[in-house]
């Protein structure tokens, strides 16, 4: 009878052990990550108060930076899908001139890794709230977010509305 635990096979166990626990560790590195960038974004699109020209134009270009040059942003009535980061970004900064109050809070988050570790879908619950010149209000929105990680960075590709609403107690909420 052959011991199956020679020291060739105790090798090969050993390093499958460790690639699998690499694997896991940068998983839930990277989605911390993701968690990190969206809650940062999350700060970043939050005002305050009425905004001059400038301060408006500079936000918008902090919170264009989150997205990859070539980002497909659908947020749902009343903005239009924006094709590019600078589409993006003229329409934030629009917006933020119209606006008195902006505020969105993340109500519920669920990080779904590519099998690459490259890649990310998040589902996201979002309450939003705002004063703005022809529009004020308060609501829930849905949203998968298509994520790449690019040159190191965590960026979305893409947004799209998600038209259902779901209770948001159903989402995991671990803060990075």
């Amino acid at each position: 009878m052959t011991h199956l635990l020679t020291p060739r096979n105790g090798l090969i166990l050993t390093a499958i052990t460790i690639i699998a626990l690499a694997l896991a560790f940068m998983s839930g590195r990277n989605e911390a990550q993701i968690r990190k960038r969206l809650y940062a974004l999350d700060q970043a699109v939050d005002m305050n108060d009425p905004e001059p020209l400038l301060l408006s134009v500079s936000a918008a270009t902090d919170i264009a930076a989150f997205f990859s040059e070539n980002a497909q942003i659908d947020i749902g009535h009343p903005m239009k899908v924006a094709t590019t980061r600078g589409d993006f970004r003229s329409a934030i900064a629009r917006i933020r001139q119209r606006a008195k109050y902006i505020k969105v809070t993340i109500q519920g988050m669920e990080v779904l890794m590519g099998d690459d570790k490259s890649t990310a879908v998040v589902e996201l619950m979002l309450e939003g709230k705002i004063d703005a010149v022809n529009r004020r209000g308060s609501e829930f929105r849905e949203y998968d977010i298509h994520m790449s990680k690019i040159k190191g960075e965590w960026l979305i590709d893409k947004i799209q509305h998600a038209p259902s609403i779901t209770d948001p107690s159903e989402f995991r909420m671990p803060r990075p």
